[in-house]
């Protein structure tokens, strides 16, 4: 009888992330409603038209998580409507988001195509929109005889200018083998002007070989995720704090898909098989 992840069950932690041991700038987010909405996304029911619906749904949701945790703020004085009445005290006063920092976010296309665009238009309501861009980059998976994953290919990119100082956010729902990401951020560090204040990682599922891979290429790489799959670790490992046996740990099959995993979100998301 197989062992089965126990991280998420009778959890009633109400604390936003869920403890680990991986390290610093590694964040498994600890939210039910979101928890909820992926595990139905991952059901063999779940098609279009809901399951793009869903998935931007929930790229919002870890957004907001994201700026939370990270962007700066700026304290404002604002009157609201109620100033005409008590001009003195209607005055609402308070941090919101510091509007003039800048962000890029990266479209990986095939699956990160959609929740990209989702955190662009989210973000250009929150801040200044001529400080937020949307760059793209064309890749897929390169795979040996046995359908193993060798690397990430990057066909094309277009990239509109410089990333110093801004946030650079990577949305791929499927965080496999770090492959596509640590090839995105390799170009970025190596092909593109300036320092960033970050490259942020934003998946819906994430392996241990994923952080492992990450950490180890881009260990100032940050990682935000929902769901943490290591469905092939051991029982001890299952049983423990994530990342307390990381050499009993593992999320990928032969032809590194996770699992549990989504079965494919790229595909399901753009109805394609091939």
């Amino acid at each position: 009888m197989p062992s089965f992840e126990t991280q998420y069950v009778d959890s009633t932690s109400n604390d936003a992330f869920r403890k680990h041991a991986y390290g610093q700038n590694v964040y498994l987010i600890n939210n039910v409603a979101m928890l909820s909405k992926l595990a139905w996304v991952c059901q063999t029911h779940s098609t279009q038209p809901h399951i793009n619906h869903v998935i931007k749904d929930l790229y919002r949701g870890l957004l907001n998580v994201v700026v939370q945790t990270l962007f700066t703020r700026k304290t404002i004085e604002v009157p609201t409507r109620m100033a005409d009445a008590h001009p003195k005290e209607a005055i609402f006063k308070g941090d919101v988001l510091d509007p003039s920092q800048k962000v890029v976010i990266c479209g990986m296309a095939r699956a990160g195509t959609l929740p990209s665009m989702e955190v662009f238009e989210e973000l250009s309501f929150l801040l200044h929109p001529k400080n937020v861009r949307a760059d793209h980059i064309a890749m897929n998976r390169v795979t040996n005889e046995n359908h193993k994953v060798q690397d990430a290919l990057i066909h094309g990119h277009k990239i509109g200018g410089n990333i110093d100082q801004s946030w650079v956010l990577l949305p791929d729902p499927m965080g496999a083998t770090g492959s596509s990401i640590n090839n995105v951020i390799s170009l970025y560090k190596n092909s593109i002007e300036g320092t960033p204040r970050a490259f942020v990682c934003m998946n819906l599922i994430i392996t241990p070989e994923f952080i492992h891979n990450v950490k180890t290429k881009h260990p100032q790489a940050v990682i935000f995720a929902l769901r943490l799959d290591r469905g092939f670790s051991s029982e001890k490992a299952l049983q423990s704090i994530p990342g307390t046996y990381p050499e009993e740990e593992k999320g990928l099959n032969n032809i590194d898909y996770i699992v549990p995993g989504g079965g494919g979100l790229g595909e399901l998301m753009n109805n394609s098989w091939t």
